[in-house]
């Protein structure tokens, strides 16, 4: 008895110094990113904006997209301004990125729980700090880590409830699934695995539940979901990505429509299906390199060897490979339907895959380490080739894919673009806040804080004072200009990238009426 106590405050003694050196190291790892980074996403500017709208209109930063991410950089912001008593670009730039580290260190501490065994956990979540995507989006003014942050700990929390008997674990589990659909729809999926466990307990597993614990714990997954969602969905209504779900078929052939505008105008569209057989092996090869290039080739053969080996270890009934199971088939369809249906190819979308299977690399690393010292060392029988003699290969092949990672995590983030900066602070320093500039890229206002007009809507407004375009090779023209527009080139800089020019022109007369310019700008 006493032996067992030592042994378990041993455990957590371990723990507590292994989660408290990931904690430093993410730490670092972000700082330095963020201290580094020339440019951030182009839908960290939408958060952002989203952020400022918070304290004018609410309610209809609420109807939009989920809005807790945008809900955190506002409060957030509002505590960094009680503090310094100044606001500007860069504070809102810098209190978006230190949310979302604040939410990777957060996550780090629900994902090594998750894992199995202490080495391993760290091992895993080490190489998960290391990994320069997931690294980067912890860094930048993105969603995904909050949103890995309430997803990780409601899948703690549901195997918690099936590895220890503990059925109230549900209600916590519901609400960390409703707190995440704040932030991404895709949390709500911690509803389904909810249920898809209760439903093996009942049919496939060992250790059955009463009926009426079964309820209790369904009621409690529902409860705890409906509490932080139900109002959200009251006012912003069901996703539209779902009602378009329920309402078009799986399958949908090409059609046509007319639509009526406004008097005197129409406009003819094309609807094409998107979601249609052709694209499914398209979107699986998207998927792979997408998962490649999140584990930057080195990690996936060992990541496919862990998944195979402990899948095929565990009993059919066991819980926690049912659950893993279809987390994994789940989340890549989730991401085979966003590239088929929805066109998005972004690596982002992949990161919830990656983070909650990183745990199968060390156990594929071990496998090869030792199959590596049994092969090479002749002089040990093959049977004693396992255990603490094939840990120098297990850390070599550690240090290996750490040496892989370190040259691109050191990279600053967009360094390629620092000719962004460069027009933004030209932008900043030669034009009014009253001037409204048209830019392809809305960061390069927006660091400039101006106001940007959108150059992908057929109509803008007719209010615009400068354009600034993004020029490829020698041709620097501009194509279907109309006589009565006159445009000045006042500035021009080489990105020294694939051979691209910014150019910044102002306009120095405007037409009445609304004009096209080009494929893709348009202003009038």
């Amino acid at each position: 008895m006493i032996v067992d106590k030592t042994a378990k405050r041993f455990a957590k003694n371990r723990d507590f110094i292994n989660v408290v050196i990931l904690l430093a190291i993410a730490l670092g790892v972000g700082i330095y990113l963020i201290a580094t980074t020339v440019l951030i996403a182009k839908d960290g500017v939408f958060y952002i904006e989203q952020a400022q709208k918070f304290a004018s209109d609410p309610v209809g930063v609420i109807k939009g997209t989920p809005f807790g991410y945008p809900f955190l950089i506002f409060t957030a912001h509002k505590a960094a301004v009680f503090f310094s008593n100044s606001s500007s670009v860069y504070s809102w730039i810098y209190t978006g990125q230190a949310v979302s580290l604040l939410c990777r260190l957060l996550s780090i501490i629900a994902l090594y729980f998750i894992g199995k065994g202490s080495k391993n956990s760290f091992w895993a979540v080490l190489i998960l700090i290391m990994l320069p995507y997931p690294a980067r989006f912890g860094s930048d003014v993105l969603r995904e880590w909050p949103h890995i942050l309430f997803l990780s700990a409601g899948f703690l929390f549901l195997i918690w409830a099936a590895t220890q008997d503990k059925w109230w674990m549900f209600g916590p589990a519901g609400l960390a699934s409703g707190m995440g659909y704040l932030f991404r729809i895709e949390c709500a999926q911690l509803i389904f695995y909810g249920f898809f466990l209760l439903a093996s307990n009942l049919f496939l597993s060992s250790r059955k539940w009463p009926i009426k614990k079964l309820v209790l714990a369904g009621l409690l997954l529902f409860a705890g979901f409906a509490i932080p969602a139900g109002p959200y969905i009251k006012v912003a209504g069901l996703p539209r990505q779902l009602l378009n779900i329920i309402k078009a078929p799986a399958v949908r052939t090409n059609m046509s429509y007319h639509k009526e505008g406004p008097v005197g105008q129409s406009d003819s569209f094309q609807c094409q299906s998107k979601f249609i057989f052709g694209n499914i092996p398209k979107a699986f090869g998207r998927f792979a390199v997408a998962i490649s290039e999140n584990l930057l080739y080195f990690f996936v053969p060992f990541l496919l060897i862990g998944i195979y080996y402990h899948l095929r270890k565990h009993p059919a009934d066991d819980s926690e490979k049912l659950l893993m199971s279809v987390f994994i088939l789940f989340n890549v369809l989730i991401f085979v339907w966003l590239h088929s249906e929805r066109g998005h190819n972004s690596s982002r979308h992949i990161l919830p895959l990656v983070a909650l299977t990183v745990f199968y690399i060390p156990v594929g690393l071990e496998i090869a380490a030792e199959n590596l010292n049994s092969k090479l060392s002749m002089i040990r029988r093959k049977s004693n080739s396992t255990g603490a003699k094939s840990f120098p290969w297990f850390l070599a092949l550690i240090v290996i894919g750490m040496g892989i990672c370190l040259p691109k995590l050191s990279r600053p983030m967009r360094s390629d673009k620092e000719g962004y900066r460069t027009a933004a602070a030209w932008l900043r320093e030669n034009t009014t806040e009253r001037d409204r500039i048209i830019t392809a890229d809305r960061r390069i206002t927006f660091y400039a804080g101006r106001a940007g007009l959108k150059s992908g809507s057929k109509r803008i407004p007719k209010k615009a004072d400068y354009i600034v375009k993004i020029f490829k090779g020698n041709k620097e023209t501009l194509t279907s200009l109309p006589p009565r527009i006159k445009l000045e080139k006042v500035y021009s800089l080489n990105l020294g990238m694939n051979d691209k020019r910014i150019v910044i022109y102002k306009v120095l007369r405007r037409g009445k009426q609304q004009v096209v310019w080009g494929h893709k700008l348009y202003f009038p």
